[in-house]
């Protein structure tokens, strides 16, 4: 059986019950993180602040967010490049 971890990276989303956010991190440092863990291209990033409409707090720290921009910060992160395979817990 052939492995790819970095595909499959790419193609899987995961969004956890309880937000695994880290709080000194930005909305934007977030889906930067994630997209590149993910292996995505910046413009994933750029999309996914429009889709999910957090383009005004993106500069905003993940503590200093309510409870539903970090479900939606949690969200955005899963579905982010529109994987293949999105895991909503």
């Amino acid at each position: 059986m052939e492995r790819d971890t970095g595909r499959a990276r790419q193609r899987l989303g995961y969004c956890p019950q309880f937000d695994a956010l880290l709080e000194l991190l930005t909305v934007q440092d977030h889906l930067e993180l994630f997209a590149s863990i993910r292996g995505l291209p910046k413009e994933a990033v750029e999309s996914t602040l429009v889709d999910f409409k957090l383009v005004k707090m993106a500069d905003r720290r993940a503590d200093l967010l309510s409870g539903g921009n970090k479900r939606k910060l949690s969200a955005a992160i899963a579905l982010m490049g529109s994987p293949a395979l999105a895991i909503l817990d």
